[in-house]
Formats: C-alpha cells, structure tokens, sequence
C-alpha cells in the first residue's frame, strides 16, 4: 500500500467533511475534505473512548495540498453532515517517512 492508494480510497468512499482550527475568537481555519467515519463498537469503548464517539480517517494530502496547518490535533473540529465534533486524539502512521492518514477520534458538542 502506498499514499496514493490510501488518497485514492478515502476520496472514493469518504463523504464531505470539514476539518476547522481555532485562530482566535470567533475565527476558524478550515479545510473541506473527504472524510471516512464510524461509530465504535462497544467492545472499542476503553481509553478515554465513549459511547458516541466516531473513528474518521482523513487522508494528509488533501490537508497538505491546501495548506492547512496539519497535522490534526486535539481540540480541533470535524463537520459531519452538519454536526460539529471535537477532535479528542488524534493519530498519523506513515507509509514509509510520508503520512498517509490521520485517524481522528472525535467526540459530539
């Protein structure tokens, strides 16, 4: 598997999302993108995972491509279908020395 191929697979089955960071009051840094979510399974609910909380991968290139000020971190927001959560950890592997994805926990305000 490659970067691209991980690219190539969020962009097919991932639906429109936005990933925004707080620059201030009131002001946002925010990125429209293609997003993968799930809810977790109850087995999945230990760590700091509750119930409600979803699992989103996003792909870093689309983040890179458009400047925005990645990597995802804690407390930043993901828009789900017109629901805002709250980035809670947030994870990056790489393929090689690139990132590919984030995989994002996040949790509903």
């Amino acid at each position: 598997m490659n970067v691209g191929t991980v690219a190539h697979a969020i962009d097919r089955v991932g639906k429109p999302a936005t990933l925004r960071r707080v620059a201030g009051p009131g002001r946002f840094v925010s990125v429209t993108l293609k997003a993968v979510w799930r809810g977790y399974q109850p087995q999945e609910l230990a760590g700091g995972i509750v119930q409600g909380d979803r699992e989103v991968r996003i792909g870093n290139a689309e983040i890179a491509a458009r400047k925005w000020p990645g990597p995802p971190r804690r407390g930043d927001q993901m828009i789900l279908e017109g629901r805002t959560f709250t980035v809670m950890a947030a994870d990056s592997p790489n393929i090689g020395e690139t990132t590919a994805m984030h995989i994002l926990q996040v949790r509903g305000t």
